[in-house]
């Protein structure tokens, strides 16, 4: 699996730097890893570097010594620009000042390559050029492994990462992270809105991609099935996504529970106060799941296989279309979320929730 077999003993390694930027939901599947190379290494600091408005999901997790927000928004737009340089050159300076001797890159892009170079690491260990998303990547570390064939989920690839330093990976635990205690709010909102009526129901109508997105009709016909079985059903939504959840509401024929804007601690806070969350391939569904909050998926352009909600597949609900798990971005059909009826996923959630 590695590609020059020159790393010592992963029990020598006493300072480690893990490298995963983004996404929201790529950095969640990556925390079992971490949680297994805390266990190998329980006496060694482990700093993780990762993107500025990422930064409260892993701040204050036991498993990390130190979080290391960086904004790296600008580096694309103008890399070559003077404040670009001016970042970069106070990121190296600060990374090679903590000597890492073992510098892990779980996302396989030029960035967090260019990331891990910056260290002068004497051990860089990452995905070989066939399997890093941008092959370049490749060039700025020195430890390659190859992952083995066939489609499985990505908790594991990064799991076979950490194989190729002899660190075993069992895949678990799925629930991964904390809870927040204080609702900053949320808890008030919840109160006034909900009290202490059950079941809770939230749903998430929002997706970066727009061919992640479940048609908003679909939604509030959903949300009105569940709500007249008697479940509170509550609206999430995210920057950018206020429209959408208003239109939802508006095409409801029950009174909507629309949330507030919520920030990372919060929108936690509120994911781990109810009964279900129903999102499509997105942050907030990662998130619950990995907290433990039971979830259902609905999966279009995105194969569930590689990225479903670690530990709950059995609650995913995939387009049989043959054109599912495309991963485009745009497409003009636009015809593999409308192929999951709000009847089908009414029937899964009241089937859980009846349970």
């Amino acid at each position: 699996m590695v590609g020059s077999l020159h790393i010592k003993s992963f029990r020598e390694f006493r300072k480690v730097l893990v490298v995963r930027l983004s996404s929201l939901g790529d950095i969640i599947h990556t925390l079992p890893a971490v949680h297994q190379l805390r266990r190998a290494l329980p006496k060694a600091q482990i700093h993780w570097v990762v993107k500025k408005k990422h930064h409260d999901l892993l701040q204050g997790n036991p498993l990390l010594d130190e979080v290391i927000p960086i904004d790296t928004d600008g580096w694309k737009g103008d890399p070559v620009s003077r404040e670009t340089f001016s970042q970069v050159k106070g990121l190296a300076g600060r990374l090679q000042r903590e000597k890492y001797d073992l510098v892990v890159d779980f996302q396989g892009s030029i960035k967090s390559g260019l990331i891990s170079y910056l260290t002068h690491s004497p051990f860089r260990l990452g995905f070989s050029p066939s399997c890093c998303r941008e092959p370049l990547s490749a060039l700025f570390t020195n430890e390659w492994v190859t992952l083995r064939r066939g489609k499985y989920h990505k908790v594991e690839m990064y799991g076979d990462l950490l194989k190729g330093i002899g660190i075993e990976f069992p895949g678990l635990p799925a629930v991964c992270v904390r809870p927040p205690s204080d609702g900053g709010g949320i808890d008030n909102f919840l109160e006034r809105e909900v009290g202490n009526h059950k079941p809770r129901v939230a749903i998430n109508p929002g997706a970066r991609w727009e061919t992640k997105r479940w048609p908003l009709e679909y939604w509030s016909r959903l949300a009105d099935f569940l709500q007249a079985q008697g479940a509170k059903v509550i609206i999430v939504w995210g920057p950018g996504e206020r429209e959408m959840a208003s239109e939802v509401g508006a095409l409801m024929s029950f009174f909507p529970i629309i949330a507030p804007l919520t920030n990372l601690k919060q929108l936690l806070f509120l994911l781990s106060r109810v009964d279900l969350v129903i999102a499509g391939d997105t942050g907030p569904l990662h998130l619950a799941a990995a907290m433990g909050t039971p979830v259902i998926g609905l999966y279009g352009p995105t194969d569930p296989l590689l990225n479903g909600p670690y530990g709950q597949m059995e609650r995913v609900i995939e387009t049989d279309l043959s054109c599912r798990g495309c991963w485009k971005r745009v497409c003009t059909e636009g015809t593999c979320m409308r192929s999951i009826s709000p009847e089908k996923v009414y029937r899964l959630a009241i089937r859980f929730l009846n349970s």
